[in-house]
């Protein structure tokens, strides 16, 4: 979770503002779906684990947007 806030900030101190928050939006359509879907699967537990999938999708989410952004700012270091 840590690692998920950190890439975060990471980007809301780069400027980015629509990727923190599309995170966020994509978090809470995650946990509420895999709420929904998951215990016809697996039972109760399913319910646990939607909070780990929406912390991956948000994580997954962050982390490639960072690393196209660092990409972009390392190739306009080297011009």
């Amino acid at each position: 979770m840590h690692g998920v806030f950190s890439i975060f900030s990471s980007l809301q101190g780069l400027g980015e503002m629509t990727v923190p928050t599309l995170s966020g939006f994509a978090e809470m359509l995650m946990r509420m779906g895999a709420a929904l879907v998951l215990p016809t699967f697996i039972g109760q537990s399913g319910v646990f684990f939607a909070e780990g999938a929406a912390w991956v999708c948000a994580a997954a989410l962050n982390l490639v947007w960072y690393y196209m952004r660092i990409g972009k700012i390392k190739r306009e270091m080297m011009q």
